[in-house]
């Protein structure tokens, strides 16, 4: 009797068991792939930050503004362990040309720098460090090479108050403290030789140069009070908790896939809770007959249950073997600002598959209460000889 009610009921509802089992399977493939990839992403990003020897405390200065020497202050300053220096030319767009038109970098600033004072670790696209660069060629922020369309080959010109180069890209680098499309800072790394050109000009350094300190304490705070006498000549100041918020961005689509997968599971819960409501209300006599025989409600609900665990267990091992590829997209959006490990993502992603079959079949046991509420039916020969052929 068991099975001819199943195979009735999957004949007769082919389209609304289709739809279901086709939520099941996004459901599961959205919530493994994004709950894995937003663990990965956040745990990868302490890891980032101490393999590109990211300071606890960031500043920026300008030249035209700065009354203070910055390195006495900083190596008289007793809570700060250790720091680095950085010469830059600030630069906008307008400075930086390709094919005669300024640079559509997707940033209002534009930050010039030599690879002679490189205090931290710039990451090439093969997660190499950075250690050099040519005369004549670049690096650029790798976000801003995409959103500039730039392939490597491709040439630039950059002109600041007459002086004027020609460059050639040489790759993008993954820039732990600027590195994120919040900062909306661009930063070129030139050889030596080539950013001498440009800070040797009077005018450029004074009224364009700048400095970056990157700096490494213990205690944020009391370094800040330390060097107060010089913050006027900030105009850039962040800390590592800052640093890690800035790749917020990086984390919103898998934030959206996991609020997506959510939406899901909650709409598969309305056709389930639809489904069931109106099988039951169907099948009132077929469940009278089980009772007027003497089966008990559990058994009866364990009957429907056992049609719901089967497109639960079938939708989540599909949405399993999707969630794979699904989630190695999702990171390779990531993956282009923050170097992540490999890691074993198997795990988690069936702990969530398995996750969602148990909500779903508690979500069955609950709907299929209203079992209780049906009374035996007395005429019953009828309906068991109808309900057998």
């Amino acid at each position: 009797m068991y099975l001819r009610i199943l195979k009735k009921d999957l004949k007769r509802k082919k389209a609304m068991n289709v739809i279901l089992l086709v939520f099941i399977i996004l459901a599961t493939m959205f919530v493994a792939s994004s709950v894995n990839n937003i663990i990965s992403v956040t745990t990868a990003l302490d890891n980032y930050l101490d393999m590109s020897n990211a300071p606890d405390y960031f500043t920026a200065t300008m030249n035209k503004i700065a009354s203070d020497d910055v390195d006495e202050i900083l190596k008289n300053a007793e809570n700060v362990d250790s720091f680095g220096i950085e010469e830059i030319i600030y630069m906008s767009q307008l400075n930086v040309l390709y094919d005669d038109e300024p640079l559509n970098a997707s940033s209002s600033t534009q930050l010039l720098q030599s690879d002679k004072d490189i205090s931290m670790n710039y990451f090439l696209s093969d997660n190499t460090i950075l250690e050099s660069v040519k005369p004549g060629e670049f690096y650029i922020t790798s976000y801003a090479m995409e959103n500039a369309e730039l392939d490597i080959g491709d040439k630039i010109t950059i002109e600041i108050e007459g002086v004027s180069k020609e460059f050639t890209l040489a790759g993008g680098i993954k820039d732990a403290v600027l590195g994120s499309e919040l900062m909306s800072m661009t930063r070129y790394i030139i050889s030596a030789e080539d950013f001498e050109a440009f800070s040797s000009d009077e005018m450029i350094n004074s009224m364009y140069g700048g400095k970056f300190c990157y700096i490494h304490t213990d205690d944020v705070e009391k370094t800040r009070s330390e060097i107060s006498e010089i913050t006027d000549s900030f105009i850039t100041t962040m800390d590592r908790a800052f640093i890690k918020f800035t790749y917020v961005f990086d984390m919103i689509v898998t934030g959206i896939i996991l609020a997506v997968s959510i939406i899901l599971i909650s709409i598969a819960f309305v056709v389930l809770r639809f489904t069931i409501t109106f099988t039951l209300s169907e099948e009132y006599r077929e469940i009278g007959v089980m009772k007027a025989i003497g089966i008990g409600n559990m058994k009866i609900r364990g009957l429907y249950l056992t049609k719901y665990a089967a497109l639960s267990v079938i939708g989540a091992i599909i949405g399993l073997l999707l969630s794979f590829p699904f989630g190695k997209m999702l990171m390779s959006i990531s993956s282009k600002s923050v170097i992540i490990s490999s890691h074993d993502p198997v795990f988690i992603n069936i702990l969530c598959s398995v996750f969602v079959v148990t909500m779903i079949l508690l979500f069955c046991y609950g709907c299929t209460g209203k079992v209780k509420k049906m009374t035996p039916t007395t005429h019953y020969d009828f309906y068991l000889w109808e309900l057998l052929q």
